[in-house]
């Protein structure tokens, strides 16, 4: 079995215009998936996301699961 050497990452990003509200997700491009936040149909131009933390992770699902399930 093949280990996968691509790049993982974990990130909670805000907008602008929803400062009571972060996004918890996961990624393997930081930069494209940001431009596909700022790029949604329907947002406001002057509604910019922005990232408020990134970490690079081995298993970032289960990062993502143990940062989630609190807020659940």
């Amino acid at each position: 079995m093949t280990k996968s050497t691509a790049k993982q990452y974990i990130y909670i990003v805000q907008a602008s215009l929803e400062p009571a509200k972060c996004k918890i997700g996961k990624t393997n491009d930081l930069e494209r998936r940001l431009k596909e936040y700022n790029n949604m149909t329907g947002k406001s131009k002057d509604n910019i996301y922005q990232y408020l933390f990134t970490g690079e992770v081995k298993d970032m699902t289960q990062l993502e699961n143990a940062i989630k399930r609190p807020f659940l």
